[in-house]
């Protein structure tokens, strides 16, 4: 007579008949199989790889390089999120921000607004926020519009007292053919000289 010995039931005997079934494998197989068995589209940690298409994380999921300090991962829909201790951008060319029409490119330190780049009304404007943004209505703008024209701007929401110093160490120069400081220290297209 013919036996079958062993517990996996992929090959069972019934008399003289021996059947193939299928192998179960959680239940038949022990052991890893080596990555150069399994198909070209499945993912290996220790070998280089190139995916051709989309790959979805899960809601809660993060990508990590190297520490669970450094990770990449989306916190709501439609938004990406990058933390780490330092980011370095090393770009052999541009590095582009680009926050679509009408979105301002915002700088923050610890959540918190100190800075924006802003374009509307035919120009661009460059805002700094008092005090590490302690609050959005005191500000230094500069706003450039057509033909290079540029305002610089200093605003304090609650008074007049936004002062513009300049603490220059070297020459201040100014260079134009249309020289005006008026308000009242009226200059116009210069000569003055000596202290003031």
């Amino acid at each position: 007579e013919v036996t079958l010995a062993g517990t996996p039931d992929y090959i069972t005997i019934s008399g003289q008949e021996i059947t193939r079934n299928a192998v179960d494998l959680t239940a038949d197989v022990t052991g890893v199989l080596p990555s150069a068995n399994l198909d070209a589209d499945t993912s290996h940690l220790s070998v280089a790889q190139t995916f051709t298409g989309a790959k979805t994380f899960g809601t809660t999921t993060k990508l990590i390089f190297r520490d669970a300090n450094s990770y990449i991962h989306s916190p709501t829909a439609n938004d990406l999120k990058i933390s780490a201790t330092d980011i370095l951008l090393d770009a052999a060319g541009p590095v582009y921000l680009d926050a679509g029409a009408g979105n301002k490119v915002i700088f923050q330190e610890a959540g918190t607004t100190i800075a924006d780049v802003s374009a509307h009304h035919s120009a661009t404007y460059f805002n700094m926020y008092e005090n590490e943004g302690a609050s959005t209505d005191d500000y230094f703008e500069i706003k450039t519009a057509a033909a290079g024209a540029t305002t610089i701007t200093t605003v304090d929401g609650g008074g007049t007292e936004a002062d513009l110093d300049f603490a220059i160490d070297g020459t201040f120069s100014v260079a134009s053919t249309g020289i005006d400081i008026a308000t009242n220290g009226t200059i116009t297209n210069a000569t003055w000289q000596g202290a003031a």
